[in-house]
């Protein structure tokens, strides 16, 4: 093994995978919040990159934000390069 190779780039996911792993929850303790059932929490919280990764609706995504009090917003559903054009194509959430 190579001394200097660097490691790989991290995974970048949405951020609502981040926020339940850092709470100690999981897909299931949100799904009455969300209105879907597990594994569609799941394929939200996929890496970017899976074939499998879906966005919410904007409707799911207001309910996340509601429930986070704010801390995932519009943004948070994609990519770090595409956040703020893809946050400004789904609208501000009050």
């Amino acid at each position: 093994m190579d001394p200097k190779a660097k490691a790989p780039p991290p995974v970048e996911r949405p951020r609502l995978a981040v926020w339940l792993h850092e709470r100690g929850l999981v897909y299931g303790d949100i799904t009455s919040i969300c209105g879907v059932g597990r594994e569609q929490i799941r394929r939200y919280c996929l890496p970017f990159g899976d074939p499998m990764h879906v966005t919410p609706p904007r409707g799911v995504i207001e309910s996340v934000h509601a429930y986070t009090n704010g801390e995932i917003g519009p943004a948070d559903w994609y990519p770090s390069r595409l956040s703020q054009s893809a946050a400004d194509l789904v609208g501000a959430v009050q």
